[in-house]
């Protein structure tokens, strides 16, 4: 999987599964299921862009 894929299908599971839950527990939940750090930071900043749009 592509880094680029990678940051959309965590954009995705964000949606889905932490929607109301501080970044830094989202941050720490992925990073311990084993997503690569910048990868998670990357999804998160375009989950926080997308939602102002809501």
């Amino acid at each position: 999987m592509s880094k680029q894929e990678a940051v959309s299908r965590l954009v995705t599971l964000i949606w889905q599964r932490f929607r109301g839950v501080p970044i830094e527990d989202v941050e720490r939940a992925l990073v311990k299921e084993g997503w690569a750090i910048g990868a998670v930071r990357k999804a998160i900043n375009a989950y926080r862009s997308a939602r102002q749009f809501i």
